[in-house]
């Protein structure tokens, strides 16, 4: 038989399967236990499948149908594999077949999964989402009801598990270590998917599947990547996560023990195998507990069943008898001892591997990274791990410091000394503030929990008082509510655990404290650890940083002589990643010392101190980003009374005069991180820093200018009207304010308000001489010159009103972006000058400042009910007044957008604002009567502004007037309305549109201008559905339209 016609003989079998297999009996013969179970029998499961009454089953002279399949298609495929493995498309069937014959009754997952996926398109297409399913249509209803049955056919029951399927699986393994790629990767596929159906199945082909590992078989290549490939494919579903120590104890060494080859596919497996287990190993409990009322819920729910109920099955809810339980009484201590043996069984074998100078390097590394997953809580590591994960901290490869250091610093973490914990006494609770609080509860700042704030003058003077002071971390509770208990760190003076010495050390402490008091490791430990590759963002290496804290936080001060020597050298250097090591040495020392006796703290500041001072006076951009983030590593996890030498430190660079620019901000931004961690309860800490910049608003470098506002935006945080503060307080307890913060910048700001009223008064000058321009031109050269003429004058005191400006602008940028409250009112009076220098012409950069600030925030920032009356005058002031007519345009682009985004604010103001707009059309500035004319067509759309007829009228009226400026100001007026429907003609419009047209061959240019520019516009939006718009015009009325819209043909 020719390879075409076998290959048409196993598509006919395959099809001549399918169709009926419905009909077809799944496999018959004795059940192979999956699971260890003494209470579910295999025999005793009942199958799953739900098929019609009477439904024919179908066989060949009373013999099973699957079964003959199955033993013809092995046959064919030994054959083949034997004498045709270059068959590769018969190969494939043959597999297919395979695939179909266990389970298949007509309808697969695969083909469920996609009608699943086609049904929620489908109604997520044509259902009512607010009306819910009750208003799904039948078809919908029709599709689900059609789903539920198909799910029902693709349903398998993978507990019945005989000879036929481990057959067929051994089958499929032969295929799936074959010699051709295809073969293998089909083969693999279904028999991953096999395994899948049947639980447990693994268990009876894992040992076949290993047997191609041992180094000591004689196996092709293609062999053992089948075999490497059936063990790590499928994610977190591979054989080699599967939970079992007894399977663990076969897969992971064999893994390890692999003949080694240089060939690149099978080095790929082998790392993808490593990675594996690395980012998907879940660990999972070794001992299970059963409490008397869980047993107690089990019996109640065996006999909550209805036994009237046709589906009741009293054998199956009999529950065990008491022979039974009292035979099973000691399982699950059984259990943990095995799992426990086979446990320590792994680690042994592991370690074993992981010293074998025989392995290469790589399966070395794998050895280590299992090793390091089998760290637990319930389990101690053995020693000799322990102390193999210290030696390999100075490995050469990073991989493998990487492990160690993992590992390491979880195991010390998991070790620690255990730190007292004891209720936190809250001297008084204010009312409606514990448990049971009901809304509206009065948080911020208030008596009660101002036993939580930072307070210098409150804080301890001697050893013996910090020893006894009761921190709290917890950083949330007080400002909102207290808990029914608090409970934090025990005093200093009750951590007996934690204070230790050299002799109460056992074994392996005292071994790991020895390998780093050796000079030798601890060069050699700095010199690799400060070569590792830079995480992402410049942030610090979170595992270093847990390996430093654990060493300080478990040993005490002992290795402190030690780390301070490779300290000051790391300090010493301006390398970058030096730097990084060293900001993780002293975020370490820091925060594993917090619960020291406060005489061993002081004694570790006393030397730090300089060191850090130092550092930071000298400090690079490329160190700064790891020192902040030491900063706020460190302050995140404490509180700020526990950390009072680091802020005096901050505080005193701070302090410190220089001439950098730089060297203060990175001091600035070093304060300002530590105390945003902080919270509320450093507020006075905020303060502080606030009266600290008063004197340095103003900055001639940027860098700096920008890091004052910063930081006083953060310390402007809970200035909040919902946020309460209890006026018995002192005033270094409230929060900075907003306004207080502005004054001192608002005082600065002479020169600039100045420069405004001179080109005010120029422009008043040029009205009062009569000087009205019909185009514009004249004034605005006007204005342009005036202008020009202030800003040639470059006196110090306009550059400092000028650095003043960029520092508002920076301090209301920050305080927009952090802020939780609406636009502040204290910034409100500042819109003339946003207005003003949004066009300055002498300093193109601030011009470009105020654009942004105009465009990006202010226009579309929300602006509360209290302060709307404020903005709506400080917009009458300036449109109303004398001042430079681009001010104005200014202006009204900004009430365009911030009346828009705040329609539900400003609506109860309509009538100002609508005034605001009718006077801004009769300005003499044609620019400010466009401008005007463009916001009232803007809000006409959106309906903040009905159009009436009194409105029509009023601008018809004002079009008719002998004034230019009224004339332009009323065709300007009509053409808003006409722009303000794009893509309808309601009822008024025709007329509104004859009326302008009449003004279409007015005498003034500007007029005529005007009037084209809307026709032209109008005739763009309209002319898709001028079919149905012309409908509301007479035939007059479309002539005029004609005339005017239609270019005129000549002919020649």
């Amino acid at each position: 038989m020719s390879k075409k016609e076998m290959l048409h003989h196993l598509y006919l079998i395959r099809s001549a399967l399918l169709g009926p297999c419905f009909s077809l009996p799944l496999f018959e013969g004795k059940i192979i236990p999956l699971a260890d179970s003494h209470i579910i029998s295999p025999e005793d499961e009942m199958m799953t499948i739900v098929k019609p009454k009477g439904t024919p089953e179908i066989s060949i002279d009373g013999k099973n149908v699957r079964q003959i399949i199955l033993e013809c298609t092995i046959d064919l495929i030994n054959w083949l594999l034997d004498h045709n493995p270059d068959d590769v498309k018969s190969l494939q069937e043959a597999v297919s077949i395979l695939k179909s014959l266990p389970l298949n009754r007509g309808y697969t997952k695969e083909l469920c999964d996609t009608s699943s996926t086609s049904y929620r398109v489908t109604k997520t297409m044509l259902c009512d989402k607010l009306a819910g399913d009750r208003s799904n249509i039948e078809m919908i209803v029709e599709e689900y009801i059609m789903l539920l049955h198909q799910k029902r056919v693709a349903h398998t029951q993978g507990w019945h598990y005989n000879e036929h399927h481990k057959l067929l699986q051994d089958t499929l393994l032969k295929v799936a270590t074959s010699t051709y790629s295809e073969n293998r990767a089909k083969a693999q596929a279904v028999l991953l998917g096999n395994l899948i159906e049947h639980p447990y199945s693994y268990k009876q082909i894992v040992i076949d599947i290993l047997s191609f590992l041992e180094p000591g078989n004689e196996v092709t290549h293609e062999q053992l990547k089948g075999a490497l490939h059936l063990l790590i494919d499928g994610q977190e579903q591979s054989l080699i996560l599967r939970k079992g120590f007894e399977q663990q104890l076969k897969m992971w060494p064999a893994l390890v023990k692999v003949q080694h080859s240089e060939k690149p596919s099978i080095i790929a497996l082998l790392e993808t195998a490593q990675n594996t287990i690395v980012d998907d190993y879940e660990s999972y409990r070794l001992k299970y507990e059963w409490e008397p009322k869980n047993v107690e819920a089990a019996w109640k729910l065996l006999k909550a069943a209805d036994e009237g109920s046709p589906l009741h099955n009293a054998e199956m809810l009999r529950g065990p008898t008491k022979v039974e339980i009292a035979k099973y009484r000691d399982l699950l201590t059984e259990n943990f001892e095995k799992s426990k043996s086979n446990y320590f069984s792994l680690i042994e074998q592991l370690f074993s591997l992981a010293n074998d100078p025989t392995l290469h390097w790589r399966h070395l590394d794998m050895s280590y990274s299992m090793l390091s997953m089998q760290i637990r809580r319930d389990c101690p590591l053995p020693d000799n791990v322990v102390k193999m994960f210290v030696r390999l901290l100075i490995n050469d490869r990073v991989k493998t410091r990487r492990f160690a250091a993992e590992a390491v610093a979880s195991w010390l973490k998991m070790t620690k000394p255990k730190a007292v914990k004891r209720e936190y006494l809250i001297p008084y609770k204010a009312p409606n503030t514990s448990v049971g609080a009901k809304h509206p509860i009065p948080y911020g700042f208030r008596t009660d929990n101002r036993c939580m704030m930072y307070e210098e003058e409150k804080l301890p003077k001697t050893d013996e008082e910090w020893d006894a002071f009761q921190f709290c971390c917890k950083q949330n509770w007080g400002s909102y509510t207290w808990p029914a208990k608090l409970r934090t760190y025990a005093p200093l003076k009750e951590q007996q655990a934690i204070d230790r010495s050299y002799d109460e050390f056992h074994e392996v402490e005292k071994y790991i404290v020895e390998t780093f008091q050796d000079d030798k490791f601890m060069t050699r430990f700095r010199e690799l650890f400060s070569i590792e590759k830079e995480d992402e963002e410049g942030k610090l290496s979170a595992v270093h940083f847990s390996l430093l804290q654990g060493l300080f936080r478990c040993y005490g001060d002992v290795l402190t002589p030690a780390f301070r020597t490779q300290l000051e050298i790391l300090l010493a250097s301006g390398k970058k990643y030096e730097q990084k090591l060293a900001a993780e040495i002293t975020a370490g020392l820091i925060n594993g010392s917090k619960l020291w006796k406060y005489e061993k703290q002081r004694k570790m500041w006393n030397w730090l101190d300089p060191l850090l001072t130092k550092t930071f006076e000298i400090m690079k951009e490329d160190g700064l980003h790891y020192w902040r983030g030491a900063i706020v590593t460190v302050c995140a996890s404490s509180e700020a009374r526990m950390l009072k030498p680091l802020l005096d430190l901050l505080f005193k660079l701070v302090e410190r005069p220089t001439d950098n620019a730089y060297a203060a901000s990175s001091r600035m931004l070093l304060v300002h991180s530590a105390l945003c961690q902080f919270k509320w309860r450093g507020v006075e800490l905020w303060n502080k820093l606030v009266d600290m910049m008063k004197g340095s608003l103003v900055q001639p470098f940027a860098n700096l200018r920008d890091r004052v506002a910063i930081s006083l935006s953060s310390a402007t945080w809970y200035d909040l009207p919902a946020v309460s503060v209890d006026p018995s307080l002192p005033k270094r307890l409230q929060p900075p304010r907003i306004a207080d913060i502005s004054a001192l910048y608002k005082d600065l700001l002479g020169t600039c308000w100045e420069e405004v009223r001179l080109v005010r008064d120029v422009d008043s000058f040029n009205c009062v001489k009569g000087s009205v321009p019909i185009n514009g031109l004249d004034e605005e050269t006007m204005t342009h010159s005036a202008s020009s003429a202030s800003l040639a004058e470059k006196s110090d005191t306009k550059k400092q009103a000028r650095l003043t400006l960029r520092a508002v602008i920076s301090f209301v940028f920050n305080t927009c972006n952090q802020s939780l409250d609406a636009y502040p009112p204290s910034f409100i009076e500042l819109l003339p000058l946003w207005c003003y220098y949004s066009n300055d012409v002498g300093d193109e950069e601030l011009q470009k400042i105020c654009c942004s600030l105009c465009i990006t925030h202010m226009e579309a920032i929300y602006i509360s009910p209290e302060n709307a009356p404020e903005v709506i005058r400080q917009f009458q002031q300036i449109l109303s007044s004398p001042c430079w007519w681009k001010s104005k345009v200014a202006a009204l682009k900004m009430i365009r957008m911030l009346v828009f985004s705040n329609r539900y604010v400003f609506r109860l103001h309509c009538d100002d604002i609508g005034m605001i707009l009718v006077n801004s059309l009769n300005d003499s500035q044609i620019e400010v009567r466009e401008r005007a004319a463009d916001a009232l067509s803007t809000l006409l759309q959106s309906k903040f502004f009905e159009t009436t007829f009194e409105l029509i009228t009023k601008f018809s009226t004002a079009a008719h007037s002998k004034d230019l400026t009224q004339l332009h100001g009323g065709v300007l007026g009509l053409s808003a309305i006409i722009l303000a429907f794009p893509y309808s003609v309601p009822a008024l419009l025709p007329e509104v549109l004859m009326t302008i047209c009449r003004f279409a061959t007015d005498k003034n240019a500007t007029v005529r201008d005007a009037v084209k520019c809307t026709l032209s516009e109008f005739k763009r939006t309209h002319q898709d559905s001028w079919r149905e718009h012309e409908r509301q015009f007479n035939e007059d009325q479309l002539m005029v339209l004609r005339d005017l819209l239609i270019s005129p043909n000549y002919y020649v």
